[in-house]
């Protein structure tokens, strides 16, 4: 059975980088966190991403609801995009979010 390892890397940058930072590591294929061990406290999310991370949070909602109360199957294929800051990735995801809901809501309405 392999033995999993947590290596812990300190490295000084501003907060607001961070997130882009774990994203090149990540594209560059050498490291990507899917999860985070509870003991590991949780990044402080620069305030120029929370409002962002909010929105997306709704986005994803308002789909979960419609996707529940109208029994529709999540997509089989993953969608994957190339970004190359945090910050893109989190307009990108807002943009195609919100003109999926503005097409989901025209096709509901009568």
């Amino acid at each position: 059975m392999p033995i999993a390892r947590l290596i812990e890397y300190k490295i000084t940058l501003p907060s607001e980088h961070a997130f882009d930072l774990l994203m090149n590591i990540g594209n560059a294929g050498y490291f990507m966190p899917i999860t985070r061990p509870g003991a590991i406290p949780a990044p402080r999310v620069p305030s120029k991403y929370s409002e962002k991370i909010r929105r997306i949070e709704d986005i994803s909602r308002e789909l979960s609801r419609i996707l529940n109360q109208y029994s529709i199957p999540p997509p089989t294929n993953p969608h994957e995009v190339k970004v190359g800051l945090f910050n893109e990735l989190l307009e990108y995801i807002i943009e195609d979010g919100e003109d999926l809901l503005t097409r989901v809501r025209q096709y509901l309405t009568p």
